[in-house]
């Protein structure tokens, strides 16, 4: 399933584990920037988890690193360049993405930046396919990172190494993360996308967006919200949905009366609250849980 751009959330694919496995967990990356010592393929994971949040395909910034910089963050590359991308200090050094050569998060956010830009400004001139046919990445990362026209086809040929990067990083357990996950085609998958800021008051809830595209299964989902000064932890209204296989829907987690009226104090006296959300999916090969922590606004 393509979810669209628009769609500014957190993406993330849940393998569906035994029912049996005390823990299911995420095929991507989860934690911060790795470190510049940390293996190539740590460092793809985290980069490809970051893409996806983005709607950015998880190769994508992959390809380009291993181009630009053989994915390592070089300080003093070619000229002014520096970074994973080579990205040139006297234009991007400023503004959002002042200070990027020591910070890798600002590269990788120029980066999927750049490539929705230029998304839609091809989506705008009419190529309606732009970004969707994988057999055309190495163009849109050469649209992004622009370098000579003799050097534009040495993307395209990375597209493999790059998913086997993702791959062997989605399978190394991540901070915290005391599982593993073996990334295996035929394994099926729940996606998982939640808007990182949401405004409940006017939508009446709390929602995310579930699909199971291989299998039937049912999404369940929890939350609360912690607003300073409630006698205690605010609890979304839970909800539930089977799924054909390829099917996606929403899971509205609305506030009650009490719930509505506590954020709304809450929000006057604050920028923003906190909901945390679980979601649970269960098929007949397995279940996978995916929490996400979402900001509140007005």
């Amino acid at each position: 399933m393509r979810i669209k751009a628009t769609l500014a959330g957190a993406i993330a694919l849940l393998v569906l584990t035994p029912a049996s496995a005390s823990a299911a967990a995420e095929c991507a990356y989860q934690g911060g920037y790795p470190g510049d010592a940390a293996p190539k393929k740590t460092i793809a994971a985290w980069m490809a988890n970051g893409a996806e949040a983005e709607g950015i395909p998880r190769e994508l910034p992959v390809m380009g690193a291993l181009v630009a910089s053989g994915m390592r963050n070089l300080k003093n590359g070619e000229g002014d360049a520096a970074g994973f991308f080579q990205m040139r200090r006297g234009i991007w050094d400023q503004g959002p993405y002042a200070g990027y050569p020591e910070k890798p998060e600002l590269q990788l956010k120029w980066f999927t930046d750049q490539s929705k830009a230029v998304r839609e400004r091809k989506l705008g001139e009419g190529d309606a396919e732009y970004g969707r046919d994988p057999s055309r990445w190495g163009e849109w990362a050469a649209d992004v990172l622009r370098p000579p026209e003799h050097q534009r086809g040495l993307y395209q040929p990375r597209l493999d190494e790059a998913r086997s990067l993702i791959a062997a990083g989605c399978a190394a357990p991540g901070p915290g993360d005391g599982g593993q996950v073996v990334p295996d085609s035929d394994v099926p998958v729940a996606r998982l996308v939640v808007r990182k800021v949401q405004r409940p008051l006017r939508s009446g809830a709390v929602i995310a967006v579930v699909a199971c595209p291989n299998v039937t299964c049912t999404a369940s989902a929890r939350g609360t919200v912690a607003v300073p000064g409630a006698a205690r932890v605010l609890r979304l209204r839970s909800a539930k949905r089977r799924l054909r296989p390829g099917q996606r829907a929403k899971l509205r987690l609305k506030l009650g009366r009490r719930a509505k009226r506590a954020v709304r104090r809450g929000l006057r006296h604050r920028r923003t609250l906190r909901a945390r959300l679980s979601v649970r999916f269960k098929s007949a090969d397995g279940s996978s849980v995916g929490r996400r922590t979402v900001k509140l606004r007005r």
